[in-house]
């Protein structure tokens, strides 16, 4: 690893003696935060009056006199930061299962209900759809086949609110 890094200083037109010096005097980790830190100035002072013009001549200045390693605390920060983003990540995760099956579960309660609701006979199924259109009056304005009227059966049927009428509803 260190020989590739020496080898991508040497492509980047520093000698070879300087390249095995930066490496000597901050550790492979610590010339590799300051090849990190010029490329990312590089590109945050492009196309600025503060634009680096000579990127070989700043990268060689800066593992001569260490600008751009970070500080212990620096280290440590980033560390600290790495681990609440993957907290972060895994809780997101953890809530996303969650909600999948929780909407799992909805999705084969009403389908469920809609079996038995479909298996009554067509007195109480009428029976049933006006008792829901007392219940909740906003759907009567909506068309009988509109998908949010039927939906929003689906969920009264499934719910607590049938009123008086006493669907069997089972649990599979």
């Amino acid at each position: 690893e260190a020989q590739a890094f020496l080898d991508r200083l040497v492509r980047h037109q520093i000698s070879e003696e300087d390249a095995i010096q930066a490496v000597q005097t901050h550790g492979l980790n610590g010339a590799q935060e300051i090849f990190g830190y010029v490329r990312q100035e590089v590109l945050r002072r492009k196309g600025t009056a503060e634009e680096i013009r000579n990127v070989s001549a700043y990268l060689a200045r800066c593992l001569r006199e260490g600008f751009g390693r970070k500080s212990e605390a620096d280290r440590e920060a980033e560390i600290a930061q790495a681990a609440r983003a993957e907290q972060a990540a895994v809780a997101q995760q953890a809530a996303r299962t969650v909600k999948e099956a929780a909407s799992a579960a909805l999705r084969t309660q009403t389908d469920n209900v809609m079996a038995q609701f479909v298996a009554l006979p067509i007195t109480e199924q009428i029976a049933l759809e006006r008792a829901f259109l007392e219940a909740e009056p906003i759907w009567a304005a909506r068309p009988a086949a509109s998908l949010s009227r039927s939906k929003a059966f689906q969920c009264w049927l499934a719910g607590p609110g049938r009123g008086s009428l006493d669907l069997p509803i089972t649990a599979d």
